[in-house]
């Protein structure tokens, strides 16, 4: 990696896990073991926010709505939280 602005770990790390799913479906499972003290959410819906991501690596429909929805979000959070910063991005 030569230019860390342009890596989108979300991104990399939703495709790694839908590769893995692909490559080797019967060994591929989700964690089933409670995560942070939450067993009633998989972890991975913990971890990316909702279920989005597990539906899209399960159906193999592909990622860009799902990534299109999160940019969304993350451009009205920095909008949001602007006020609030002590410095310039």
């Amino acid at each position: 990696m030569t230019d860390r602005d342009a890596l989108e770990p979300l991104r990399v790390g939703v495709a790694l896990l839908a590769e893995a799913r692909r490559l080797d479906p019967e060994r591929f499972a989700w964690r089933s073991e409670p995560y942070e003290f939450v067993a009633d959410v998989p972890a991975i819906d913990l971890l990316t926010g909702s279920a989005g991501a597990r539906a899209a690596i399960e159906s193999g429909t592909g990622f860009e709505a799902l990534f299109a929805a999160w940019r969304e979000h993350c451009a009205v959070f920095a909008g949001e939280r602007r006020e609030f910063l002590l410095y310039e991005p």
